[in-house]
């Protein structure tokens, strides 16, 4: 049995010197694509909160947030910097940072997808705040009039071919979130998404990839974070893969930090397609955080999941 690894890294975006308080600049090669544009963060007085922000004490409030984006997806990777700054800025948890990371993503990529009839003239402004015991996100944009919180839920519980491919995006915002609310308010969508603290006690890398053989098992080790910037060039890899003459990939998750629904969508696309060929995809190495959201997306009965690398080649190997 030939055993065959390959990876991709999702870098992190470089920080520091993108996020320069109150200026707008152009970005040279730190992490964000060229020719882009940044509104950068700039932290917030009172006056320039949402009328939800602006009623609070200003004794209470912490730091706030806010910065506008083109509704473009190669902008999607300044706001995983921004939260990251973010969360250091107020001490948050880590696991907290992710499902804010994860609910933004879902929301900013389907803007970005749907909200405008021509993308390149559309902004979105997102905004940030932390106060008394819980975070606020809102994401605020001009584009048609959408209530996410309407849109159906698609069947989780559906067996794999009659799995839908998609639409989990909400499901997931809901359930990392405590609450989710809509507003249309002077033309603009307006999501409100509040994450309440506990109390206290990736772009692609090349890669060098040899078909492997027939009767052969393939891991895939990605690094990051999977996401919308992400998932294409990840489930590109598996598909690849697949039509290479691939019986079984592992795909080895323990240096993962999150999936979002883009993820999601991309390994249910690969399932479907190995599982024309009699083949197997194995998951493995999957964090407590990591096997939270593949409960809240229904997808621990979709695929095989091991504890180890080890377990996975072992449940993988054709028969």
């Amino acid at each position: 049995m030939g055993i065959h690894n390959f990876s991709y890294v999702s870098q992190r975006p470089t920080r520091a010197r993108s996020l320069q308080y109150g200026r707008r600049e152009p970005l040279g090669p730190a992490g964000f694509p060229a020719g882009a544009r940044i509104w950068t963060c700039h932290w917030l007085t009172k006056p320039h909160l949402s009328a939800e922000l602006a009623h609070v004490p200003e004794t209470s409030l912490m730091l706030h947030c806010e910065t506008r984006i083109e509704s473009r997806q190669a902008e999607l990777r300044r706001i995983v910097a921004l939260t990251e700054q973010f969360g250091t800025e107020n001490c948050l948890p880590g696991t907290v940072v992710n499902d804010i990371q994860i609910a933004l993503d879902e929301t900013l990529s389907n803007i970005v997808v749907h909200g405008y009839d021509n993308p390149a003239s559309g902004t979105i402004v997102v905004r940030l705040a932390c106060q008394n015991g819980e975070v606020c996100i809102e994401v605020e944009d001009e584009g048609q009039a959408f209530d996410p919180l309407q849109a159906p839920l698609p069947d989780l519980t559906a067996d794999l071919a009659q799995r839908q491919v998609g639409g989990i995006g909400i499901h997931i915002i809901k359930s990392l979130m405590d609450t989710v609310c809509y507003d249309r308010r002077n033309g603009k969508n307006l999501l409100r998404m509040i994450k309440r603290l506990p109390a206290r006690s990736y772009e692609r890398q090349p890669n060098s990839m040899t078909p492997p053989p027939t009767e052969g098992v393939a891991v895939l080790a990605p690094h990051g974070r999977i996401d919308t910037a992400s998932a294409e060039g990840f489930g590109d890899q598996i598909v690849a893969l697949i039509r290479a003459g691939c019986r079984s990939v592992v795909i080895d998750l323990c240096n993962i930090i999150y999936v979002s629904s883009a993820g999601f969508r991309a390994m249910l696309l690969a399932h479907k397609l190995m599982h024309k060929t009699n083949g197997r995809i194995v998951i493995c190495g999957l964090s407590p955080e990591l096997r939270r959201l593949f409960e809240i997306a229904h997808f621990t009965t979709v695929f095989a999941i091991c504890g180890t690398r080890e377990e996975g080649l072992a449940w993988a190997e054709p028969c």
